[in-house]
């Protein structure tokens, strides 16, 4: 299914996410570009901190940026598809029946085969607002946390009344921890970030404000710095 230099893309995401569950996040396009050498970790980092205020798709963001070409772009997309489908053949174990081929008999025998589909889910985040700076005073410092209220605005869109998985990436290394505020009460993550589930169907347009409280690391020194926790969301 899967050329060489396909399986070399594949096997990189899979170490880099040390499992083979075939989800969106783990084959997302900013991720297959990197681990296909088209761009690095800190250009597809900058692209999706822009992504955040623009509000386009991430492929415009690296290509505006001049990280990549709009031929490497779509190159990925089809890549994408690809390994998502390959993945879910191992997960749900039907590799060693993908190359078999139903024999004529058989199909003189058959007279319907039945047909089912499965409707992915998905999610749209819409950013109304997002923090690009984040202050560190010499007081902030001293007490070792910078609070920063509505730091962040946003809506949430699904296909499905399942809900939706909220992720938190950390850029840099400024923090120990973080307090999020605004989802119903106060979630704590770690230095890598983490995950907050939103289960069940929401509320359609229903914006959410969320505050942070971060907990910086011992080294922090004063400073003007890039905002340093990313969103995204993918449907349950």
């Amino acid at each position: 299914m899967l050329t060489p230099r396909e399986k070399d893309v594949f096997l990189e995401l899979q170490r880099y996410h040390a499992g083979m569950t075939p989800t969106p996040h783990k084959f997302a396009l900013g991720n297959i570009l990197v681990a296909s050498g088209k761009i690095t970790r800190n250009q597809l980092d900058s692209a999706l901190l822009s992504q955040l205020s623009s509000g386009r798709r991430l492929g415009e963001e690296l290509v505006d940026a001049g990280h990549a070409s709009k031929g490497q772009v779509e190159v990925g997309l089809l890549l994408q598809k690809k390994l998502i489908a390959y993945a879910l053949v191992l997960a749900t174990g039907l590799a060693p029946l993908a190359p078999m081929v139903p024999s004529a008999q058989a199909a003189q025998n058959s007279a319907a085969m039945p047909v089912s589909a499965m409707v992915v889910a998905s999610a749209k985040l819409q950013t109304s607002y997002q923090a690009k700076q984040l202050e560190i005073s010499a007081t902030d410092v001293a007490r070792g946390q910078v609070e920063v209220p509505a730091a962040l605005r946003f809506l949430v869109t699904t296909n499905k009344g399942s809900g939706y998985l909220m992720q938190f990436h950390p850029v840099g290394n400024l923090f120990e921890s973080v307090h999020v505020d605004g989802m119903g009460n106060t979630i704590q993550l770690g230095a890598d970030g983490g995950a907050i589930v939103q289960r069940g169907p929401q509320v359609s347009n229903q914006t959410h404000e969320l505050s942070f409280r971060f907990i910086l690391h011992p080294d922090t020194t004063p400073g003007t710095y890039p905002w340093p926790l990313l969103l995204s969301v993918r449907g349950l």
